[in-house]
C-alpha cells in the first residue's frame, strides 16, 4: 500500500468499486428492486458528463425509471431522483424537465421544476450559482461537492424508508453529515442488512 493511505480510504475505494462493478445492463434488467437499481445508476453518473451524453444515458433508463416511480410512491420517488440529478449534473433544469416529461409524462416535468424552485429557495444550489456567477472555481467546486453529497443522502434516505419504514427518519442527521464515501458504504449495506442498525454499524 502507498504510504499515508488509511484503511478507511482503502475500504471506501473498494465500496465505490463494488457499486460501479454492476454494469448498466445488470442494473437495468437485474433482480434488485427498481429503486435500488436507480440509486446505483445515479451513483455511477459522472458529474462532468456532457448534457447530450447524459440525455442519452437517462433515456436508456426509461423502463427502470418508470418501474421505480410507479404508484404508490410515484411523486416522492420522482422527486428524489430529480433532486439528485439537479444537484449532481450540469444539465439545465429546463432541459431535464423536458426529458422527464418525455420519459414519464407531463406531470414529471412539473415535479422537476417545483423541485428546482424548492432547492433554490432552500439555498442548496446557492454555492453553485455564486460560483458560476463570479467565475470562482473554488466556490463552484464547493457548491457542486455539497450538492452531490446531499443528493446521495436524499437517495439513501428514500431507500432506507422503503426497506425499514419510518425508522429511517431517526438517522437523517447522520445521513446529512456524512461524506460521500460513508454514504456509499451505507448504500451497499442496505442489500444485506437484517436491521437498520446494521447499515450504520461502526466497524
Amino acid at each position: 500500500f502507498r504510504s499515508g493511505r488509511t484503511s478507511q480510504q482503502i475500504r471506501c475505494r473498494v465500496i465505490r468499486h463494488a457499486i460501479r462493478s454492476h454494469s448498466q445492463g445488470q442494473l437495468l434488467r437485474g433482480p434488485l428492486p427498481a429503486a435500488v437499481r436507480c440509486a446505483f445508476l445515479c451513483m455511477q453518473l459522472q458529474p462532468s458528463m456532457p448534457p447530450d451524453e447524459l440525455e442519452a444515458t437517462l433515456l436508456s433508463w426509461q423502463d427502470v425509471l418508470r418501474e421505480a416511480t410507479a404508484p404508490p410512491g410515484h411523486a416522492a420517488d420522482i422527486e428524489v431522483i430529480q433532486s439528485y440529478l439537479l444537484k449532481v449534473t450540469d444539465m439545465a433544469p429546463e432541459r431535464l424537465a423536458r426529458l422527464f416529461a418525455r420519459m414519464l409524462g407531463p406531470k414529471a416535468e412539473g415535479t422537476l421544476m417545483s423541485t428546482y424552485d424548492r432547492l433554490l429557495a432552500q439555498g442548496e444550489a446557492r454555492g453553485i450559482a455564486i460560483g458560476e456567477a463570479r467565475g470562482e472555481a473554488r466556490g463552484e467546486a464547493r457548491g457542486e461537492a455539497r450538492g452531490q453529497t446531499r443528493g446521495r443522502a436524499t437517495v439513501l434516505h428514500r431507500l432506507l424508508r422503503q426497506r425499514f419504514g419510518t425508522e429511517a427518519d431517526r438517522y437523517l442527521p447522520q445521513l446529512h453529515s456524512a461524506s460521500i464515501d460513508t454514504l456509499d458504504q451505507w448504500a451497499l449495506r442496505i442489500l444485506d442488512a437484517a436491521g437498520i442498525a446494521d447499515v450504520f454499524a461502526v466497524e
